[in-house]
């Protein structure tokens, strides 16, 4: 710490601990922290200067630090969706149409000028939200666009700032700024969901993953295709998204080998090195050591899943001696391969937010239980809800045979079902 005598006390304990910020590398604070310091700040004026009711901090002179931090707000949003379209453009192996040096640039019309005129490359969902905002930066941009406008009462040739202006209602103003924040913020974490999605890679130069869902369900099954419509169908899609014929294929390439997109034309890819026989084997010998009753069909989950509950000690002493008659037979029966799907299908949906992301969890997943395989078949083993995210996953992943036959075995499709419409999921199969 340095010896700067008015930021820090040299004794911390002196003031209370919320009265300290943490910045730096002590926190490491990023462009957001900024902006939206700053939008917080005007916020908060603003509040208090409404309170005072033109007393102790009238709008007279509130006017100034209230616009101020809203203008530099915003300029530090732009900045981050800057940093956001560089990142995807490299994504995408896009040339941006224009280039901003984002530490010399302040003038927000001309940074919304490199986003507006980028996003329309990267990706049109960046447009439309941008055009909503569009309005909200132009009238910044018009009154100060350099942010020099609250700085000071005058430019660098001596004239006069807002002479145009003559009022601003602070009230009024406090409403719109929170419309904007929100939007930007919005628009800041739809940046973030973009990223994460193309760098599945499941797009084309000018579709995006959005775009394939959305055309694999005009695809018709893919039995059709000898069909003489099917290049009709195909003729539609280059012109309703204008793309080439090669574009369309690629597009249709990446459908064929989707586990969502796929299941539209009919085509599902298998699992990676999954073994149908092995793998209702390790659900068996798991059914075996757990049943039904541990995950809460019949019984009330309070008293399962309480830490002192009768039942659950009960079921761990009896499932810990089974583990040690099972455990040779599964090492001696069941391939790394899979344990390793077996791990994956249970940590899917906790780990993974898109089908792509099975491929790298299962790498992932594959080197743990390498390392030990015992220890890697005891610990799935003792999982009492194993089956439920099996079975769920499975059916996000479009392995829907295999998951009906784990229902059927084990009765669970009402089950299935209820625990579907509970965490709000969209799966394809419709169980009766």
């Amino acid at each position: 710490m340095n010896d700067n005598f008015i930021f820090a006390p040299k004794n911390s304990s002196d003031y209370p601990l919320y009265t300290t910020a943490c910045v730096g590398n002590n926190g490491n604070p990023n462009i957001l922290t900024y902006a939206k310091g700053f939008s917080s700040a005007a916020n908060h004026l603003i509040e208090i200067c409404i309170s005072s009711m033109g007393g102790e901090f009238p709008a007279d002179i509130a006017v100034y630090p209230i616009c101020f931090n809203m203008r530099h707000a915003i300029e530090l949003y732009l900045k981050g969706f800057v940093s956001f379209v560089y990142e995807l453009a490299n994504i995408k192996k896009i040339q941006k149409k224009i280039t901003i040096d984002i530490l010399q640039a302040h003038d927000i019309n001309k940074i919304w000028n490199f986003l507006t005129t980028n996003y329309s490359i990267l990706d049109k969902r960046l447009t439309n939200i941008a055009n909503s905002i569009s309005p909200y930066i132009e009238c910044f941009g018009n009154i100060d666009a350099t942010g020099q406008t609250f700085r000071y009462p005058y430019d660098t040739q001596n004239n006069k700032h807002l002479t145009k202006q003559g009022i601003i209602n602070i009230m009024h103003l406090g409403k719109h700024f929170k419309d904007l924040e929100e939007k930007l913020s919005f628009f800041h974490y739809f940046h973030e969901i973009l990223i994460n999605e193309y760098q599945l890679g499941s797009f084309t130069k000018n579709l995006s993953r959005y775009d394939l869902s959305k055309i694999a369900k005009k695809l018709p099954n893919i039995n059709e295709w000898k069909n003489n419509s099917f290049k009709m169908i195909k003729d539609n899609l280059k012109e309703e998204y204008s793309i080439s014929s090669n574009e369309l294929s690629k597009a249709i390439e990446i459908i064929k080998k989707h586990y969502e997109f796929g299941y539209s034309i009919g085509i599902v890819p298998p699992l990676i090195d999954f073994d149908e026989d092995e793998f209702y084997f390790f659900i068996d010998k798991w059914y075996q050591l757990n049943d039904l009753e541990y995950i809460n069909i019949e019984l009330d989950e309070s008293k399962i899943y309480s830490s002192n509950s009768l039942f659950k000690q009960t079921k761990r002493l009896t499932r810990s001696a089974k583990i040690g008659e099972f455990l040779d037979d599964l090492i001696k029966t069941v391939k790394l391969e899979t344990i390793t799907n077996v791990h994956t299908l249970y940590y899917f949906s906790e780990e993974c937010t898109y089908s792509e992301q099975y491929r790298l969890s299962y790498s992932f997943h594959k080197n743990s239980c390498q390392q030990n395989k015992e220890q890697s078949i005891k610990h799935i083993l003792q999982k009492p809800m194993l089956l439920i995210e099996v079975i769920i996953n499975l059916l996000q992943l479009n392995q829907n045979n295999t998951a009906l036959v784990l229902m059927k075995k084990y009765n669970l499709q009402k089950y299935i079902k209820d625990q579907i419409e509970k965490r709000n999921m969209y799966i394809s199969i419709i169980l009766e």
